[in-house]
């Protein structure tokens, strides 16, 4: 067996996620839906990429408040939302949800300092919160 690529791993991984985000839809839930259940309404996004443009359509109809995008580029607004680095955070949050499936572990100890929990997108899609 070979091993894959790491850029074939990464598409992969985002098309499970896609699939899985997909599927909630069908079914009337949404990510927002899943953050409230678990008692999460203030949350900072980690990673400004595709993943976060779906993500920020998800929240926008809904409670739970966007306190921020965090990312590597600062100074800018996405969608009325401050972009910033992990230095820029100021509020506390419930929750940071890094968008990259294979973020670095060192990056989501450093997010820990800023929030209750640190989600990935593939952790609320299949809806693994609470286990």
């Amino acid at each position: 067996m070979t091993k894959k690529e790491p850029r074939y791993e990464m598409i992969e991984s985002m098309y499970k996620i896609l699939n899985a985000w997909l599927s909630l839809k069908e079914n009337d839930r949404t990510i927002s839906d899943i953050l409230l259940e678990n008692d999460i309404h203030s949350v900072y996004i980690y990673g400004a990429g595709a993943m976060m443009v779906h993500l920020m359509e998800d929240l926008k109809r809904s409670t739970v408040n966007v306190l921020g995008i965090i990312d590597k580029v600062d100074g800018f607004l996405y969608d009325g939302t401050n972009v910033l680095k992990i230095e820029g955070i100021t509020d506390k949050a419930d929750a940071i949800i890094y968008t990259n499936p294979k973020e670095n572990n060192n990056v989501v100890i450093k997010l820990k300092d800023y929030c209750r929990k640190v989600l990935s997108i593939e952790d609320i899609v299949f809806d693994v919160l609470s286990e």
